[in-house]
């Protein structure tokens, strides 16, 4: 038909028995509206030339037809293609090809039978007995038990990548195994076999390799809440005794000896602020949560970010009975240290009278959103009388673009950005801080290749499996050079740390790491000359 809109395909070809190494191969493919990448395969199969792809149900329950998406691992029978000039179609990741885009499962399966995702029972039972079964552990099972097996998740996770490339750091093969193979057995009552599948979660599927990064959740066709299930699955591992890992340990002492998770070096922010700071004729006020990175190591960053409140007319009020938020114990499973942070915190901050919290730590602000209002509302049948804010979020959302001082001097920079897991995908922040960043006068932005994949700190990764934390540093770090700028800027002081370590031990330092709101300050000062 004339006119027709036509995409280019760039598909990646490999026949092992032909084919000394893959290449891509291009093809024209009329588009229309509502079709699906699995339309295009077969377009490409029925019009030009056989390729080899799996496919199967055409409707998202087999899970066979997964590959990658202009890098992104996605179901093909679900995945509907835009009106674009170009896709890239690849197998997907963290596996060995056997054929264009048909993937060998075979390792995953004999991985599956070596965990023995069948039922356990010891001895036989001769007759019917009655099962003691919550009707939420059965939910959660027979959800569990829905896993499509379709491996999206393996693709997409930055740990698995780290386990395929160098299977001598980790053996982690990603969320399925767990999801499917033994969180499904660890919730049946039925089954007799529970320390010794605790035992192959932490060593056979290396728990504590996972970062939390939420990544296999944002491609999962169920939208399993999959981090939350491996901290489930850590608390189990806690419970028997049989973890956490010893670098989980120290942070957890810490926090039960001094209320924060570090060991103090330099003078805490906490003693270098004022309670109240006041400001004339105030928009509003709100309390600050300093978190312990922030307290006792980027002091700077709690400086920051108070100017910038200042600035913009908040009264703003520092408690200094605050602690840990428990993140660090909550993360690595385990959970009563957590949730005696969170009682502690929340009566502390609710005493002021003050509804809004603002912090700058996302780990912190995701567990203030996620595990607070489960702790309290178990503890005292309520939820906290708090809303919680990370700084990017409140400028733009509660102050508004319209009323935020814009008085800012030019700062004469390339920069990108790096997008926090906790807070892009924990707690769904990612256009406030680029909103910011557009408001800066001579700052230059270029969004760099997986702006938003794991720097490898998070989950207790770094503090835990540092050897698989730098990994995937590296890989954030490959990033951020290769997108030539002069700075990356970032809102999580885990991340900060990270990526500061990662330039400076592969690249001698050549990007410098920025906080965002410390960048932002900078600015005000700035255009005060």
């Amino acid at each position: 038909m004339n006119g027709e809109h036509k995409i280019i395909v760039k598909l990646f070809r490999y026949n092992p028995q032909v084919d000394k190494q893959s290449y891509y191969a291009t093809y024209e493919v009329p588009w229309k509206e509502g079709m699906t990448l699995l339309e295009v395969l077969n377009y490409i199969y029925e019009n030009y030339e056989p390729i080899a792809f799996r496919y199967y149900c055409r409707c998202g329950v087999c899970g066979t037809c997964g590959v990658m998406l202009n890098g992104q691992p996605v179901l093909a029978c679900r995945t509907y293609i835009n009106r674009v000039e170009e896709i890239i179609v690849e197998p997907l990741k963290n596996f060995n090809v056997i054929r264009d885009l048909v993937i060998d499962r075979r390792s995953m399966l004999e991985r599956t039978i070596k965990l023995e995702p069948w039922l356990i029972r010891r001895p036989k039972r001769e007759a019917l007995e009655r099962i003691s079964w919550s009707l939420g552990e059965l939910d959660k099972f027979y959800l569990l038990m829905s896993c499509r097996e379709c491996y999206l998740c393996r693709a997409a996770c930055p740990a698995a990548e780290v386990g395929f490339k160098k299977p001598e750091l980790t053996q982690y093969p990603g969320a399925k195994f767990y999801i499917r193979d033994l969180a499904t057995r660890l919730l049946d009552p039925r089954d007799e076999d529970k320390q010794s599948r605790l035992l192959k979660l932490k060593e056979e599927i290396d728990a504590y390799a996972c970062t939390t990064c939420k990544k296999c959740w944002e491609v999962c066709p169920r939208e399993f809440e999959i981090p939350e299930i491996m901290e489930e699955l850590r608390a189990l591992i806690a419970k028997a005794g049989l973890g956490p890992l010893e670098g989980h340990k120290t942070f957890a002492d810490y926090i039960v000896k001094t209320g924060r998770s570090i060991e103090r070096q330099t003078t805490p922010l906490l003693e270098q602020v004022p309670e109240v700071v006041e400001v004339p004729d105030p928009v509003d006020e709100v309390l600050f949560f300093t978190g312990c990175l922030i307290d006792y190591r980027l002091q700077n960053v709690g400086l920051s970010a108070i100017e910038v409140l200042k600035r913009n007319s908040v009264r703003v009020v520092v408690p200094k009975e605050q602690q840990c938020c428990g993140s660090p114990a909550i993360r690595s499973g385990l959970v009563e240290v957590g949730r005696a942070q969170a009682l502690k915190n929340v009566e502390i901050f609710e005493s002021y009278g003050i509804k809004k919290v603002v912090m700058g730590c996302p780990g912190c602000l995701l567990t203030w959103k996620l595990n607070y209002p489960r702790y309290i509302m178990e503890e005292r049948g309520r939820l906290p009388n708090l809303e919680v804010y990370e700084l990017t979020e409140y400028l733009v959302k509660v102050i508004g673009l319209n009323r935020l001082n814009k008085n800012l001097g030019e700062i004469n920079m390339t920069t990108t950005y790096h997008d926090s897991c906790h807070l892009r995908r924990g707690c769904g922040i990612w256009k406030e801080p680029r909103e910011i960043i557009n408001l800066i006068p001579g700052l230059k932005f270029k969004e760099m290749k997986e702006h938003d994949v794991c720097c490898g700190s998070g989950g207790g990764v770094r503090a835990g499996r540092r050897p698989v934390s730098v990994e995937i540093g590296k890989r954030k770090a490959d990033n951020i050079v290769a997108t030539n700028v002069d700075g990356v800027l970032m809102e999580c002081p885990f991340c900060y740390i990270q990526i500061r370590d990662m330039l400076n031990q592969f690249y001698g330092g050549k990007v410098k790491v920025f906080y965002l709101i410390d960048l932002i300050a900078e600015a005000y000062r700035r255009a005060e000359g």
